[in-house]
This record gives C-alpha cells, sequence and structure tokens, in this order.
C-alpha cells in the first residue's frame, strides 16, 4: 500500500498562533495580508505528492467558518479536494479521531500515513494511533519537545521535507 501524508493546518501550514480567536481571527488575517501566505515550501510540497501520486489531505481542527475561510484565503482547492479534509464539525471527541477520519477517506490507515502536526497533544494523538510516522514542525526551540512527545523528525518549513520519510 502507498504511503499517505496527512498535514494539519493551523501552525502547520499556515504559521498562525499569533492570531487566534476564532472569527477575530479572520479579521485579523484580513487586516495583515502581508502575514497570510502559505508556510515555504508547502506548495512545491504539494505539487511534488501530487507528481508522484502520493494522496495527501488535511485534518485540522478549525470549524467550518474558519476552513471555509482558509479554503478562500489561501486558495486551497488548487492542492485539496474540499469534501475529503476532515474539520472540527463537532462529531470528533479529539484530534486523533480526525486524523484517523482523514486515512480512511485516503482509503489506507494512519499505519501508512505521514502526519504533519505543530501541537503537542496531536503528536501524541497520532503516535497512540500507530501513524506510520509523525512529523513536527515549528521554531527549533519546540523541537526537542515535539521529539519527546512522539515525532520521528522535526522540520522548520516544508523546504525540508525528506521524501525518504515515505519510504518507512
Amino acid at each position: 500500500m502507498k504511503q499517505a501524508v496527512i498535514f494539519d493546518f493551523n501552525g502547520t501550514l499556515f504559521f498562525d498562533t499569533c492570531f487566534h480567536k476564532e472569527a477575530v481571527y479572520r479579521d485579523i488575517c484580513n487586516n495583515h495580508p502581508d502575514k497570510v501566505h502559505l508556510t515555504a515550501g508547502a506548495v512545491k510540497l504539494f505539487q511534488d505528492l501530487k507528481e508522484r501520486q502520493i494522496p495527501y489531505t488535511l485534518a485540522t481542527a478549525s470549524i467550518k467558518d474558519n476552513m471555509d475561510f482558509d479554503f478562500r484565503t489561501f486558495h486551497l482547492e488548487q492542492w485539496f479536494e474540499r469534501e475529503m479534509c476532515v474539520y472540527d464539525d463537532g462529531t470528533y471527541a479529539n484530534k486523533g479521531e480526525m486524523q484517523v477520519e482523514a486515512a480512511r477517506g485516503l482509503g489506507t490507515t494512519l499505519s501508512e500515513c505521514i502526519v504533519i502536526e505543530d501541537s503537542i497533544s496531536a503528536i501524541s494523538y497520532a503516535k497512540e494511533n500507530n501513524a506510520g510516522k509523525v512529523i513536527g514542525i515549528g521554531i527549533d526551540s519546540v523541537h526537542p519537545e515535539l521529539i519527546r512527545t512522539g515525532a520521528a523528525h522535526c522540520i522548520r518549513d516544508f523546504t525540508e521535507f525528506d521524501f525518504e520519510w515515505l519510504r518507512n
């Protein structure tokens, strides 16, 4: 079975920690367009994954309004099938269930997926649910904690993604 990739969005594909407060978050983003862009290397990684026919999707704890906002703002429909993306619609107990559902939507199991996360709790859930590999993303100072939590590797942005990780 071919491996797949599950991306978190907030704090991963978009470094937005400084903006969070739901509706206020969207207003702040709209007022700071110079800071509203995908993480370095993300678009190239999406292109490479498509070229290699490696399935991928989003599993985000964002609510529907934020997911809709993100699709509009970042034109995510270029890279993601909206109906395949998993978001917080109130039916999941935690991020781990979202990751498992995202893998199922890709036609695989979480054990066949690389999960890319910035959150300690989401990394813990991925490990508990036997994700094939967990990649932590964030600034260097958080890398040791992400590794202790269960990330196999840590990156600062997607220019550091290594396709060898897909080979197990």
